[in-house]
């Protein structure tokens, strides 16, 4: 009886797509916005977990241009599919 099976998508993010569909409306707009969203916080975490776990600025910002630059992640969170919302909340 539960329209959201817990092995399907990570645990918050039907929810956060069910609020986004409805402040934007059930378009491609609404549905991809938690994507987009999820996959633009990503950077900065890479980076800011970076600078926590080295004491230079380097190898963080290297690997928040890598997650950058990195053309499957941005097609995944414009595609709103569910790695990019796996990667961020891991």
């Amino acid at each position: 009886n539960n329209p959201l099976p817990a092995h399907d998508h990570p645990p918050l993010v039907p929810y956060l797509m069910s609020l986004s569909m409805d402040l934007f409306g059930d378009n491609h707009h609404g549905w991809r916005f938690p994507s987009k969203l999820l996959g633009s916080l990503t950077i900065p975490a890479v980076f800011l977990i970076g600078s926590l776990l080295t004491s230079s600025i380097v190898a963080p910002l290297l690997g928040a241009l890598m997650v950058m630059s990195d053309g499957l992640f941005i097609t995944l969170s414009r595609a709103a599919l569910w790695d990019v919302s796996s990667v961020c909340f891991a």
